[in-house]
């Protein structure tokens, strides 16, 4: 019937014309052999095609697709496919889930939904409707009077919430927005979609025929550029007579399988078959794969440079594990611990069965990659390894043409990745080789870290010499290797030319190296991408090939003059500043290079496009892929174990096919993310207000001249305007800052002010707060630097020692408020009284830090002090006339991220929770962490000075530990004022008592997570702890991998809980739970 129809609308067109045949859907492989089609291509770049082709080619496009029974998200920028997903196997929201409920309710679905539903008054939240309980919850609603208009306009709502928090997963919809599939013609749906996105969504003509017009025009285009079809296509009229049958298959199987084939006949005698569950007769695409499968796989020459290394055939084993950095560092380990007179034992490559051992073994979910490798040392550990080699990188030498990129971080999860494997593997006392490993620091640093292990190894055979040797042959292995690959990237970057032809394209693989090398890691993305066409170019070709040119060691035009190269880095770092995790260093110094190398090509080298591995749950990439988006946009792909083949072939397809498509390459432009330091500040400064304690920096501000003011609260609870503008992967508290910043520019002149934001080095993602931040408000189109970024550095040199001396005691004295407030609240004897009571001593010190006195002299002899101390002083006989004779609570310790534990937006007030299920709070005060930073750099200081003997670090070292003094003088007199109970423990103590834990090396938030509530529990003063994070934290990953570890050795209950922004009724149950436990454990105690 089709084709008739077809014959007699478009005879007269398509006499004498030739007809080329392209197949899409899940199904094209199949078709394309039924029909003797040309060309079978992905339904994801046959939609983005005729998107593209009728909405703007070029532009950046955001793709809502819903069909009858499933919907898909696609991202496009400039014209290239970035990210994709598909619903699960949930249908709510599709085509037909509608059509079935629209039927229950007596709605005709194309007839009567959208005009029913566009006269309702209001609309009710379904909540994230399923299939299953919908029917339910609206005959609910129905039954409590919702009319039937509202019904339908709450269906209509829901079922958009449902795509967008289901299938497109929280992304930011970035572009023009595009609503396709037949579902988009049900116009009460696509308005609710245009509400739920907050900007206008364009519903193309016939939008269930964008995918069928997107095969056609890939099929024009593959023809038109006279690339070799599959078939020839035999006409329309042979489609027309054909005979179906069916018989058993009778191949021998060696599957097993029993299949009923249907067979088609056409009129010219041409069979198919199909209905073989193993492909022998309908599998076209196994020889398209065995045809791309023939392009190099680079990945494993690397590899396989790897096996060059020496190692001992004898000796005591000791095991390194294939998974981590060993793919960045296995040369210089295995030198050295075969110069020690160990054998080096491997683990075996990776499988399944290493994640599946790895993820039983941990307490939390971390990313794929650190579930791999706890599973690879239990291992090696099965094997009976002598040792267990579990070095801890915290950072590495900094790339020659980034020097002004800061510290050089590995991923926290690694640089604390002993704690883990001792609580999860368990390795037995003297089996663990253990060092910490700052490579940034030199070779001194080095051998002064490795000393121990040669002490362990060898005992009393053990010199000086020896270690040094041991030392030496690392660094010179390690040397060795690379430079062998710098020669191997010169080899594959000039040989692309010969690669890319019109059926390729070239592709920089970005990513960490253990995902990159590792096959398994990378869920074979590599070799799938050579199936698809693509030459998988790993991003450590470009970058060895660029440091031998760099260094002088290889000469070639390829990167022209080096001032050239130079200058350009040099404007690209000013603008992408404050990179300081290592990885994130890598990644976009390769993006840079192939941008650097697309902007200057020549007709004959090829556009190199870029791929971004991204392991489910990795938050520094949270962060780096705004970086990224603007340097060299690409496809993402998102990685861990449920990644499924097909779907990896078909993005990587897609990506390939819709880079082919366009007529010329689009460059985004870079943005600054550059931040204002206070030596710049010359405007208004909005603070934040997380808590009262962010009053203690306005405070601080106005004393010093500066004009400051708090920012207010944004009342969106949703953070709809944030939502716009992040990937919705970062931390909760930085969108909750941008939700209050873009709130307040929605109705004020963003002219000459700044929003404050706190800064940092490391070693978490807080740092890239700041600039990151400055990036979004840029790209929303209010300027650059609109963040002003608060270092210690900074303030003493702009303000000197009293500015930040003031801000610490503010934020001690805000912090005895706090105990006094959670003391008493739960035993008021009117309610309310006693927040009354701290909201108006809170407001008197704010009059008080204005007017803190700050000369050196005050300062030394403690005198500045003598305000707020009188202060607490009136504020606590104040509060202990508030409180009544009610029984003891338990004291639950609420402890972990900064922000999330401050924030009763970001924690969902979980403080008044506590209290309400019958319990006292114990708070981790704000000033615990500039106190434990100023420790921590004090203890750098120090250790540095150790290791490399050089003056600027005795400096740093006298003047950390001066500071040091001070702060913990001022600690002891604010709690005297106060009348303390609860006595804090210091960070020697904190650092000491989470050593077991993690390594006292780590600086961040964990220590002090983990510290603080230990010695409040060993004193008796606690009861239960609860440890919140934002989502994707890797701090508080950390502490959660060891909460069973706690559980035992402290004896109270814990329980870790982390927040995203959305409601979890499962935190309630958690809280009263742990709260009914402390209880317990009180009651016993007391008895």
């Amino acid at each position: 019937e089709l084709i008739r129809r077809v014959r007699e609308q478009f005879g007269e067109r398509l006499a004498g014309s030739t007809i080329v045949a392209c197949t899409t859907g899940s199904g094209r492989f199949l078709s394309q052999k039924t029909i003797a089609a040309e060309y079978a291509v992905d339904e994801i770049s046959c939609q983005a095609e005729g998107v593209k082709y009728l909405c703007g080619g070029d532009d950046d496009l955001a793709i809502i697709e819903i069909g009858g029974e499933d919907s898909k998200f696609l991202q496009l920028k400039a014209g290239v496919l970035h990210d994709y997903r598909m619903n699960p196997v949930c249908a709510a929201g599709t085509g037909t889930f509608l059509e079935n409920l629209a039927g229950l309710l007596g709605i005709d679905i194309a007839t009567q939904f959208s005009a029913q539903a566009f006269a309702a008054a209001y609309a009710l939240d379904l909540g994230d409707i399923c299939t299953l309980l919908s029917q339910s919850a609206l005959a609910s609603a129905a039954s409590q009077g919702l009319p039937l208009p509202e019904q339908l306009a709450s269906l209509a709502y829901s079922s958009a919430r449902n795509y967008l928090r289901k299938t497109a997963e929280n992304r930011t919809l970035e572009g023009r927005v595009i609503f396709t599939g037949a579902t988009a013609r049900n116009h009460a749906l696509a308005a609710a979609m245009a509400a739920e996105v907050g900007q206008e969504i364009t519903v193309p003509p016939s939008p269930e025929l964008t995918g069928a017009l997107g095969s056609a025009l890939m099929a024009r285009n593959y023809h038109r550029r006279g690339i070799a079809g599959d078939n020839a296509f035999p006409g329309l009229d042979q489609l027309r007579q054909f005979s179906r049958d069916q018989r058993k298959c009778s191949a021998r199987c060696e599957h097993g399988h029993h299949c009923l084939l249907d067979v088609l006949t056409f009129a010219d005698g041409t069979t198919v078959l199909y209905g073989d569950r193993c492909g022998r007769y309908s599998g076209l695409e196994t020889r398209r794969a065995a045809r791309q499968d023939r392009l190099p796989d680079f990945a494993a020459a690397r590899n396989d440079l790897f096996a060059q290394v020496k190692v001992n055939e004898t000796g005591p084993t000791v095991g390194v594990a294939r998974a981590g950095l060993f793919y960045d560092h296995y040369p210089f380990w295995a030198a050295f611990l075969s110069e020690l007179g160990l054998r080096v034992v491997v683990s075996a490559v990776n499988s399944d069965q290493a994640l599946l051992e790895g993820k039983r073994r941990l307490d939390t979910e971390m990313c794929y990659p650190l579930e791999v490798l706890v599973g690879h040392y239990q291992a090696l550990l099965d094997q009976g390894v002598d040792y267990l080699f579990v070095p801890e990188v915290v950072d590495e030498e900094p790339l020659p043409w980034a020097v002004a990129w800061p510290r050089g971080f590995t991923c926290p999860l690694l640089q604390t990745i002993r704690g883990t494997v001792q609580a999860t593997v368990n390795p037995p006392p003297g089996k663990l080789l253990y060092a910490q490993l700052n490579y940034r620091r030199g070779r001194r640093a080095i051998r002064e870290q490795l000393r121990p292990i040669v002490r362990q190894v060898l005992g009393g055979e053990y010199s000086e010499a020896r270690l040094r040797r041991a030392v030496a042959a690392a660094y010179q292995e390690q040397e060795t290797f690379d430079r062998a690959m710098e020669r191997e990237g010169q080899r594959v970057v000039e040989s692309l030319p010969a690669l890319v032809g019109e059926d390729n394209i070239a592709a920089v693989f970005l990513g960490r190296l253990y995902t990159v090398y590792d096959e398994e890691a990378a869920k074979r993305s590599l070799r799938y991408a050579r199936q698809a066409g693509v030459v998988a170019l790993p991003q450590e070709f470009l970058l060895s090939y660029l440091q031998g040119w760099y260094e002088g060691r290889i000469a070639t035009s390829r990167f022209g003059p080096r001032e050239e190269f130079q200058r350009e880095f040099e404007s690209f770092l000013d603008r992408v500043h404050h990179i300081y995790p290592a990885q994130a260093q890598r990644i976009l110094s390769a993006a840079f290079v192939a941008r650097y190398l697309n902007q200057r090509r020549d007709g004959n080298f090829p556009i190199l496009h870029t791929v971004l591995q991204d392991p489910f749950k990795c938050g520094p990439n949270a962060m780096l892929r705004h970086y990224l988006d603007m340097v060299s946009p690409g496809l993402r792909l998102t990685m861990d174990e449920h990644t499924a083949p097909a779907g990896m072939v078909t993005r990587l397809e897609a990506f390939k096919n819709t880079c082919r498509s366009r007529d010329r390459l689009v460059l985004p432009t870079v943005l600054s993310s550059r931040t204002l330091s206070l030596p710049e500040l010359d405007c208004r400064v909005l603070v934040p207000e997380p808590s009262p304690h962010a009053r203690v920096f306005a405070a601080l501000f106005r004393r010093l001249g500066v004009e400051a003011e708090m920012l207010p609260r944004s009342p969106d609870p949703d953070m709809s305007l944030a939502r716009r503008h992040v990937n919705g992967d970062e931390c909760l508290p930085l969108i909750q800052n941008v939700q209050d910043f873009l709130a307040y520019l929605e109705s004020h002149d963003g002219d000459r002010l700044a929003f404050f934001q706190g800064g940092a080095w490391g070693p978490c993602r807080y740092g890239l707060y700041a600039p990151t931040q400055a990036l979004l408000l840029n790209r929303a189109g209010h300027g650059d630097r609109k963040i002003c970024s608060l270092t210690l550095a900074d303030t003493l040199k702009r303000f000197g020692l009293g500015a930040a001396a003031g801000a610490f005691d503010g934020l001690l004295a805000i912090d005895a408020l706090y105990k006094m407030l959670l003391a008493t609240r739960p035993y008021e004897r009117e309610p309310g009284a006693a927040q009354a009571c701290f909201d108006r001593w809170a407001a008197q010190l704010d009059a008080v830090l204005v007017k803190l006195p700050a000369s050196p002299r005050l300062l030394v002899n403690g005198a500045h002090l003598r305000p707020i101390e009188g202060l607490l002083r009136g504020a606590g006989s104040e509060f202990a006339a508030i409180r009544g004779p009610a029984a003891p609570r338990p004291r639950i310790v609420i402890s972990g991220e900064f922000y999330v534990r401050l924030d009763d937006r970001s924690n969902q007030d979980l403080i008044r929770k506590v209290e309400q299920a019958g319990g006292e709070v114990s708070l981790s005060p704000a000033s615990e962490l500039f106190q434990f930073a100023a420790h921590v750099n004090l203890r750098e200081a120090r250790e540095l000075y150790r290791q490399t003997r050089e003056p600027v670090q005795l400096i740093r070292q006298l003047g950390f530990k001066g500071m040091d003094s001070l702060a913990r003088r001022d600690e002891r007199r604010i709690a005297a004022a106060a009348h303390a109970a609860e006595h804090e423990p210091d960070p020697v103590e904190i650092t000491r008592l989470a050593g077991p834990y993690v390594s006292a090396h780590y600086g961040g938030e964990p220590p002090m997570t983990i510290g603080r509530p230990y010695a409040l529990a060993r004193r008796r003063e606690v009861h239960g702890v609860i440890f919140v994070a934002p989502f994707n934290c890797l701090p508080g990953s950390i502490v959660e991998a060891q909460i069973n570890r706690m559980r035992h050795d402290i004896g109270v209950p814990m329980v870790a809980l982390y927040y995203d922004g959305k409601d979890n009724p499962n935190r309630e149950e958690f809280i009263r739970g742990l709260v009914y436990q402390a209880r317990e454990l009180a009651g016993m105690a007391a008895d």
